[in-house]
């Protein structure tokens, strides 16, 4: 479940304990960073939102990030090797021009780049990562 709305996030994560929840926010703020630890709910942030400062503040709490509005080779490589976010959610980047990532993210999420290889291999449009699950759309 992602929404914008903190008490949508907020019903669905005490009525739904066992399903992920992101909250969508233009820019992560230490307000919205406490309100997502308190609430045991890792952040979706614009692109314009997140920097590496933000990222260590999350893991810090014990959170990941995911990123979106990653619309460029240039910030898909800022976000996945740089930043070291966990999800990316894009409009039109296509996985068979993307290069690889060929380091592990800041994230240690150790099996992405198999992950990156095999969505570039069947040409999917997309990736979500669970675990080591991941869908097309």
């Amino acid at each position: 479940y992602i929404s914008f709305q903190a008490g949508s996030v907020e019903y669905i994560r005490k009525n739904y304990p066992d399903y992920k929840v992101q909250y969508l926010m233009n820019e992560l703020t230490d307000q919205k960073l406490q309100w997502c630890k308190n609430h045991t709910v890792n952040p979706s942030v614009n692109i314009g939102g997140l920097d590496l400062a933000g990222m260590k503040a999350l893991k810090e709490a014990g959170l990941d990030a995911a990123v979106w509005c990653v619309n460029s080779e240039a910030n898909y490589l800022k976000f996945a090797r740089d930043i070291g976010v966990y999800m990316m959610t894009c409009d039109y980047l296509y996985p068979d021009e993307m290069p690889e990532v060929d380091y592990p993210w800041i994230g240690n999420i150790p099996v992405i780049n198999k992950l990156l290889k095999k969505v570039k291999m069947q040409r999917l449009n997309g990736l979500a990562y669970d675990g080591v699950e991941f869908d097309h759309y």
